[in-house]
């Protein structure tokens, strides 16, 4: 089964969270996860962190893979939601990056954003034809911070994403219908409108968990003042909830929660009593990435990170489904996985060009192998042949000593190959008139003879043919052996009163 390693970090307020995870075509598990809390977010508290968690997955034996993805927590970032009238993705980020620069004046070189297209636009955005967009935006130094803080610990982040996108990625297919995800964490919650699977509208909410309690009875455990503070904690968010949804023609029908508050504290009563609307747990009645949450699991950082390292990375080949602020690898960067790939990929490289050679000089010494073969029984031939011709010959040289003894034995020149005989024939045949009304049933031919029978129509045609073959070159002779009228009932296509005859011609000496 093909598994993927995959190092996951968590941001949550102040909380670093680290998770190696493992996910395979059937299966998905986190081997390690561990918490760290950091005084602040400056970059010096961030590389502490990082060296806790690195040191931390150290000691318990395990080895760091090269695939490392990041999700930093919402309230860092600032959404906004556009819809156009066109589809096509660069008009979108020209027309954003436009819209932007106008939207933020005064620090536009100080933000980086980014944009992914979720789908058609609304009906209500009054376009026939048009599409869905969601911008990002963080402070480039604020982010520039985290990824210099990665690198100085030898991390390079293959995805840099924020909340909500790893859970709206991982939501099962086909969420019919207009549904509120609600993602209650430390120090804020996000907000995320469905529109039939299409992300309408995302929003960061100042409000987070665990909610602020009053501590003036200690004999109260934290737990309890956190149940007593529910009600009040839903009611807030539901305003909150219900100014991101002012304006808009929009009206959830169900609610998806996921968070501390819905795992460990079972706040989904509360929250439907408080939005009216039914409540699904994210990981307990809709599973994420495949999963559910184990049995008596009150920490939502581990199905977050499988979230996130089932996301599928950034390519330039196709349209990005979420943002992304990874920071593109150096060109003298390479990490040890793929310098591993690199290596054997160059081996096998190697391993096939030296068998296609291999295979070629095979062949080739084979075929030299037989010519040599077929050279040497050539020259034991000649040798047999000509057993006066001293010396040793190419087969070149050797053939052509060949023609010029068969051409010599034939009496003809070197290039005279053709058989006397055929010569004989074609005189034959010219001197033959072709007024002559015969008809040739056999031929027969030796060194000193030449055999001719067939029928004529009259004596006189008999005559005149061996008139005609008497004065062939080579002919010593030609006189007609018998010549009989043929009685009886003629064969079909023999005229009536043919002459059967019968000539011989007498050949010189010599001929053959």
């Amino acid at each position: 089964m093909i598994a993927k390693d995959s190092f996951i970090i968590l941001q949550s307020g102040t909380e670093l969270t680290g998770a190696l995870c493992r996910v395979g075509l059937k299966s998905r598990d986190v081997s390690y996860l561990h918490h760290v809390t950091c005084a602040d977010l400056t970059p010096q508290a961030v590389a502490s962190g990082l060296r806790s968690l690195l040191d931390g997955l150290a000691a318990a034996g395990l080895k760091r893979p090269d695939d490392v993805r990041v999700c930093l927590s919402a309230g860092a970032a600032l959404f906004r939601d556009w819809a156009f009238p066109f589809r096509s993705r660069a008009k979108v980020e020209q027309a954003l990056s436009l819209m932007l620069e106008t939207e933020f004046p005064f620090d536009a070189d100080t933000l980086s954003h980014r944009v992914c297209l979720t789908g058609n636009a609304a009906a209500s955005a009054g376009y026939k034809s048009g599409v869905q967009a969601i911008s990002v935006s963080l402070r480039k130094e604020e982010r520039d911070s985290w990824l210099d803080a990665f690198e100085a610990e030898g991390l390079f982040p293959r995805l840099v994403t924020v909340d909500p996108f790893p859970l709206l990625m991982n939501l099962p297919s086909r969420q019919n219908g207009m549904a509120l995800l609600l993602y209650v964490q430390r120090g804020c919650s996000t907000l995320a409108l469905l529109d039939n699977g299409v992300i309408r509208r995302i929003r960061t909410i100042p409000v987070g968990w665990p909610p602020e309690t009053d501590a003036a009875d200690l004999n109260v455990s934290l737990s309890e003042r956190e149940n007593a503070a529910l009600p009040g904690f839903a009611d807030r968010l539901r305003r909150e909830t219900s100014l991101v949804l002012d304006g808009t023609p929009f009206v959830p029908d169900r609610l998806l929660a996921y968070g501390e508050a819905f795992l460990g504290n079972g706040a989904s009563a509360r929250f439907a009593e408080a939005f009216e609307l039914p409540v699904s747990v994210l990981g307990q009645e809709v599973p994420l990435a495949g999963q559910v949450a184990r049995l008596g699991e009150t920490d939502p950082s581990r199905l977050l990170a499988l979230c996130v390292a089932a996301m599928p990375l950034p390519a330039p080949w196709r349209p990005p489904l979420f943002p992304s602020f990874h920071r593109p690898p150096k060109g003298g960067h390479l990490s040890s996985e793929h310098g591993r790939r690199l290596a054997w990929a160059a081996c096998g490289a190697l391993a096939v060009g030296a068998a296609c050679l291999a295979s070629v000089w095979a062949e080739g010494y084979a075929a030299g192998q037989q010519a040599v073969r077929h050279e040497d029984a050539a020259r034991s031939l000649f040798r047999k042949a000509l057993p006066d011709v001293r010396g040793s010959f190419n087969p070149v040289q050797m053939e052509s000593i060949l023609k010029n003894r068969i051409a010599g034995l034939r009496g003809g020149g070197e290039n005279d190959a053709t058989f006397p005989a055929l010569h004989l024939l074609q005189d034959m045949h010219a001197a033959v008139p072709d007024s002559l009304d015969i008809r040739l049933d056999r031929l027969s031919l030796d060194a000193r003879r030449c055999g001719l029978s067939g029928t004529a129509a009259s004596y006189e045609q008999v005559n005149a043919l061996r008139v005609a073959l008497s004065g062939l070159p080579g002919v010593r002779e030609a006189k007609i052996l018998s010549a009989a009228s043929r009685t009886g009932k003629p064969e079909p296509g023999t005229p009536s009163g043919a002459v059967i005859f019968e000539i011989e011609l007498a050949l010189e000496g010599g001929q053959s």
